[in-house]
């Protein structure tokens, strides 16, 4: 017995690191340097745009989102307030 499966969204560049959050699925998308969220009706959301490649995202314990700026080299953390900024970075 299979599930049905549907779309959910389209327009997708690169959609990658799929994760699970708060009853919406998260992903980065490589070449739109974003990160979206999309719920089960298909309502897509922009939850982030950076100036660099966005790859993989984490939540700190308090909520705030993580997401890995690719060629940076940095993860980048945005506060429950919105707020982005460098949370980790290389050491030049």
């Amino acid at each position: 017995m299979g599930r049905a499966t549907r779309v959910l969204c389209g327009g997708i560049y690169y959609g990658e690191g799929p994760r699970w959050r708060d009853g919406r699925l998260w992903f980065s998308d490589f070449f739109a340097h974003a990160v979206y969220s999309v719920s089960l009706a298909g309502d897509l959301r922009t939850e982030v745009k950076i100036d660099d490649q966005a790859s993989g995202l984490g939540w700190m314990p308090d909520g705030s989102l993580l997401v890995v700026s690719m060629t940076k080299r940095q993860v980048l953390r945005r506060s429950l307030e919105g707020k982005i900024a460098v949370h980790a970075g290389t050491i030049e």
